[in-house]
């Protein structure tokens, strides 16, 4: 058991299939194709299920099947035949109090017993909580935990979890709703008045919803509230404040920040020093002490991993939660707001000089964000398409890539082929559809010349091209030279990107930079000086 590690998250749970086949109590994992973690409505009723392939007789011979842990072996969502063995394979879904019984989150202490203070202290002056923690320290999952629980415990109150984007709202607002289901799901009214993709409604009259502020606040408006709940708060942009606080006025409400630090330009860094708010910063190595095992050497590991890959300022940042001054924001938002002036509804398809960029994702992980321009006389860019499939496999991923250039084609596609990017390039490279098109542009520096120095090997490299690429996209916009459709989703990665010098070079970077990677290999096609010879061969 254990040959493949293949591995899925269930929230902030990493589970390898050795540990999926004891979860179902299997003897081996062989039959274990694919696991998957989904939130979905069941039925009448919200639920939270595993989707995982399996061959049926396994599952139906197994122990779990005899213990009740597996419902019903015959609920089949779809079927398919294994290209590896050749087998009938059938999606399940498992209880998910099962789940958390075995592999559930594990609280964060940590933050929790911050919270618990803040509640009991009733603080006439700081009615306020901000709580400044590094990255994968549970700050979403606790969020949901103290909402819920707010809720439960408090008839009729109005509740507000917000967040910059959609995406990141819809996460809250699973985590929300699967505490409650796990809780006390008797709790959750059904019916008309039954969970929304951003609203939950309780019998006891207190409601949550979870919404995304966008650039202004503009969809949140109206509403009165008792607690607010924003979750990274460092990056919800300024317009949005003016819009959210006035919805406390009436309650007395409070609001509770919860971030990991974005610079010291923004909401979040100045309520630090706001004598309304009570001031909390999460001690990394402390709740890294109190996680169990293996999560606690898990997160050790990937934090070493990180502090290698990072620079000296984007680690203090990310991983110690720490306000660095000599951090920069890498695009204004009002270079952002001249960018980003598109009606994608409104965008038609050209008819020559067609580019692509692509960030190719890890399967379950990032997005793979699909990007498309029109070089317009060589000197400006417009786009005029985004995709942003769901998690796939990389052959899918081709697959897709190659069907939108059928109907686009495109002059040429470039993308990272590096990584997990060779498996999609090489497949690109051996299609007769994409083979002369697709272009690898990675992040990697390149060694150009080797000497000695004083009896030492010294290599010179050149500069990466990812830095390289960014810099060109930024020149480009600063020049007014981009035209980008005005989403939510490529504002918040734009706005993520932030930049320093720490190690004396360059580097650019961003925790949601996957649609800003695709953009900048889509820009790189203002140095193609070659002519559009495919649009003569169809």
């Amino acid at each position: 058991m254990g040959k493949h590690m293949t591995k899925t998250v269930y929230r902030s749970v990493m589970l390898s299939r050795d540990q999926m086949a004891d979860l179902l109590m299997l003897d081996t994992d062989e039959g274990i194709e694919r696991i998957e973690v989904s939130f979905s409505p069941m039925m009448d009723e919200w639920t939270l299920g595993v989707d995982l392939e399996i061959d049926a007789q396994q599952l139906k011979t197994s122990r779990a099947k005899k213990n009740g842990l597996i419902k019903d072996c015959n609920s089949i969502y779809t079927t398919r035949r294994s290209p590896k063995t050749g087998k009938i394979l059938r999606t399940f879904t498992i209880s998910p109090v099962f789940i958390v019984r075995h592999y559930g989150d594990t609280p964060n202490d940590y933050i929790q017993d911050a919270l618990s203070r803040y509640s009991k202290e009733k603080d006439p002056i700081k009615r306020n909580l901000l709580i400044c923690s590094p990255r994968q320290m549970g700050k979403s999952t606790i969020i949901a935990k103290d909402a819920g629980d707010y809720a439960l415990d408090n008839p009729n109150k109005s509740i507000m979890i917000i967040a910059a984007v959609d995406r990141q709202s819809l996460l809250l607002f699973e985590k929300v709703l699967s505490h409650i289901y796990l809780k006390n799901k008797s709790m959750i009214k059904t019916g008309k008045d039954k969970p929304t993709k951003h609203e939950l409604r309780l019998k006891n009259g207190s409601v949550i919803r979870c919404l995304p502020t966008g650039d202004s606040g503009y969809g949140i408006r109206g509403y009165t509230i008792d607690r607010l709940y924003a979750d990274e708060a460092a990056f919800i942009k300024e317009d949005v404040w003016a819009a959210v606080t006035p919805m406390l006025a009436t309650t007395g409400g409070n609001i509770i920040l919860l971030s990991t630090p974005f610079g010291k330009e923004n909401y979040f860094y100045r309520m630090t020093e706001n004598e309304k708010f009570k001031f909390i910063h999460v001690d990394p190595e402390e709740v890294i002490a109190g996680r169990p095992e293996p999560q606690r050497t898990n997160l050790i590991e990937f934090r070493k991993d990180e502090k290698e890959r990072m620079t000296k300022f984007q680690y203090q940042q990310e991983h110690l939660g720490l306000f660095v001054g000599g951090i920069m924001r890498f695009l204004s938002d009002k270079l952002i707001d001249e960018m980003l002036t598109l009606d994608p509804t409104k965008v038609q398809v050209p008819k020559l000089n067609k580019f692509q960029g692509i960030d190719i994702a890890r399967m379950g992980g990032d997005e793979c964000p699909m990007i498309s321009f029109e070089r317009v006389n060589r000197d400006n860019l417009v786009q005029f398409d985004f995709t942003l499939p769901d998690p796939q496999s990389l052959t899918d991923t081709a697959r897709l890539i190659i069907t939108k250039d059928k109907s686009i084609n495109h002059k040429k596609i470039y993308m990272d082929d590096g990584g997990l990017g060779i498996g999609v390039f090489d497949i690109l490279y051996e299609d007769r559809q994409t083979k002369n098109k697709v272009i690898g542009l990675n992040n990697a520096s390149r060694e150009i010349e080797k000497g000695w120095n004083k009896g030492q090997e010294k290599i010179r490299k050149k500069t990466l091209l990812g830095t390289d690429m960014a810099i060109n996209f930024k020149t480009l916009a600063e020049q007014g030279k981009i035209k980008l459709f005005d989403d939510p989703r490529i504002r918040q990665s734009l706005r993520s990107m932030q930049m320093d010098y720490s190690d004396g070079v360059l580097k650019i970077y961003g925790n949601y930079d996957h649609i800003f990677e695709a953009l900048k290999r889509g820009a790189h096609c203002m140095k193609d000086k070659t002519l559009n010879i495919m649009a003569f061969c169809k």
